[in-house]
């Protein structure tokens, strides 16, 4: 008779309760001030780009390649419209074109916490579709620009 497999639970976590703040820096240390409603937070992460170093004498006539430079991905959020506070600051902050910083925070099961931070700026943002039985949506995306720090504590 065959012995039954050991399972292992899942160590999965959910994103309930996850936040994503906006950021003033000021004399030296960041306030942040949370987006409210939001219903799903991504993060693309980032791509590294192949860059073609092939020459006249790369061996065995095969091309040769080295990673670029990383590029950071974007954040996108969703939610309800509210127009509280964080969700008015991204409006200001996407029509000055201000790069801003920014902060992630979610709750990982084990008790820890998952924290994104770095700068950006808002490439979109929406409000809508309006309709007589459905929330009024909420859409930003934020273009992360430069190094960005991920931290599981």
């Amino acid at each position: 008779m065959p012995t039954a497999p050991t399972l292992t639970p899942s160590n999965a976590s959910l994103g309930y309760g996850a936040i994503f703040s906006t950021g003033v820096l000021a004399s030296g240390s960041v306030t942040y001030t949370a987006v409210a409603n939001i219903a799903s937070i991504s993060f693309e992460g980032f791509t590294v780009p192949e860059v073609d170093v092939t020459n006249l004498l790369s061996p065995n006539m095969t091309k040769e390649s080295i990673p670029g430079l990383l590029t950071p991905g974007s954040i996108s959020l969703t939610g309800q419209f509210t127009n509280d506070a964080g969700q008015a600051e991204l409006v200001t902050l996407g029509t000055s074109r201000t790069v801003f910083p920014f902060e992630v925070t979610a709750a990982l099961n084990g008790g820890k916490t998952y924290t994104l931070q770095g700068n950006g700026y808002v490439t979109k943002l929406s409000r809508g579709p309006f309709e007589a039985d459905k929330s009024v949506e909420f859409k930003a995306d934020i273009k992360v620009s430069g190094a960005f720090l991920e931290t599981i504590a």
